[in-house]
């Protein structure tokens, strides 16, 4: 393990829904922001206390001419699953040797696609809201 030690930077997120790898996303961010309150007395400082809070994940996905498979992946593993969610997890870092994150309970929201004729781009971007996540390792 080389905790701490300088060494080679990872330029991609791998991602899964479900277990199946999503191949299409070009863009990735999330969001993990539990509310964090500090009480004082007249003495000073008394502590900081954590809230709860769930996370957001942010996609951005290339738009390909047939149908999309990330969102057929979401999509049906929301239906499957009915009121619970889909799974997420991602890869800070190299698959293997960084750290794997899970997201359970998720369900995608504010789906959003562009397009702009003259240079040719489409994107589909999609949010997704989950439980707080866990490092599975």
């Amino acid at each position: 393990m080389t905790s701490g030690v300088p060494t080679a930077l990872s330029g991609n997120t791998y991602h899964s829904i479900d277990g199946q790898p999503c191949v299409e996303s070009t863009k990735f961010a999330f969001t993990h922001n539990p509310p964090l309150k500090q009480k004082y007395s007249f003495a000073g400082f008394i502590g900081t206390a954590k809230g709860q809070a769930g996370c957001g994940i942010d996609l951005v996905f290339a738009n390909p001419a047939g149908k999309a498979q990330f969102n057929l992946l979401a999509l049906a593993a929301q239906h499957k699953s009915g009121d619970l969610g889909f799974t997420y997890d991602f890869w800070e870092g190299d698959p293997g040797i960084g750290n794997h994150w899970l997201v359970t309970n998720c369900f995608l929201g504010n789906y959003k696609l562009t397009n702009d004729p003259e240079t040719g781009d489409a994107e589909r971007t999609c949010s997704i809201l989950g439980a707080p996540p866990r490092l599975i390792s």
